[in-house]
């Protein structure tokens, strides 16, 4: 220290003292050592190299967070961190703070094929809901826009919907992406017919269900029944609408005859009554 202190940077006085620094296992002494040099690059590279040669995973994983904490608080260059925060999961996978951190330097590099295994070990560290339905939302895009991969897409919007109902459109356009649609249409049916599904949501579902059977489908008998099931059981104006248009798209009197009569009656002011009946 002496020979430092009179000549800062000596080569073989730095090289004597962090060897024995290392041989010690005194890392914070080691980094206290490059302080006061204001080497942080070489600190930075000391310890990568220790921890690359560390045996003990528990040693690695503390190296390696070192060093990460010198290329982010010292050099700022979070994107040179991302060796040591890999090195962190070479043998602790389920790391959710080195996932962490590795996320956004993915991201910055475009490096979308390693993205999904790392949300995948927050999303089974995920303790709420509102957690998961983030990070399925984001496995769901990153295999379905960046990878392309629209059947792991499929998968994931569907475990999304599991849990979040409100998903039901983002649902459908993967299911239409991947070639999944007869899928989907099962799916909303089953929890469309399923007892303990909320009634606003059922009804939700089932004109979900009546437009895709008439427009997709093509199946307008089916259509039309869901339809008039809305429009009597749940009193859906916009089944009504929807229902007037389709039935004065096709050769229907009987039941076009039906809606109008349905109107009438459920008309409150007797002139809403009287333009029911004029346009009958």
């Amino acid at each position: 220290r002496k020979v430092l202190a009179l000549s800062p940077g000596h080569p073989k006085a730095l090289r004597v003292l962090r060897e024995g620094y290392l041989a010690a296992g005194d890392f914070d002494g080691l980094s206290e050592l490059y302080a006061e040099l204001a080497d942080w690059d070489g600190l930075a590279e000391v310890l990568s190299g220790a921890a690359d040669r560390a045996t003990d995973s528990a040693l690695k994983v503390d190296l390696s967070y070192r060093a990460a904490a010198i290329y982010e608080d010292k050099l700022g260059s979070s994107e040179r961190a991302f060796r040591s925060y890999e090195r962190v999961l070479s043998v602790k996978p389920d790391d959710a703070r080195a996932v962490s951190a590795l996320i956004p330097i993915y991201q910055a590099d475009e490096k979308w094929a390693r993205l999904p295994p790392l949300y995948e070990v927050l999303l089974s560290q995920a303790e709420d809901t509102s957690t998961r339905v983030d990070l399925l939302r984001k496995l769901a895009d990153v295999t379905g826009q960046r990878l392309g991969d629209r059947a792991s897409a499929f998968a994931y919007a569907s475990k999304l919907y599991d849990i979040d109902p409100g998903s039901l459109d983002e649902y459908e356009g993967y299911a239409q992406a991947s070639g999944e649609f007869a899928s989907f249409v099962q799916r909303v049916r089953e929890r469309a017919e399923n007892e303990g599904t909320e009634k606003s949501e059922r009804q939700a579902l089932l004109f979900k269900l009546a437009q895709i059977t008439h427009d997709q489908l093509g199946q307008k008998d089916e259509a039309i029944a869901l339809y008039k099931k809305l429009v009597t059981e749940y009193d859906s104006a916009a089944a009504m609408t929807a229902l007037d248009r389709v039935l004065r798209g096709g050769d229907r009197a009987d039941d076009l005859r039906w809606l109008f009569r349905l109107r009438v009656d459920r008309a409150a002011a007797p002139e809403q009554k009287t333009e029911c009946l004029m346009e009958w």
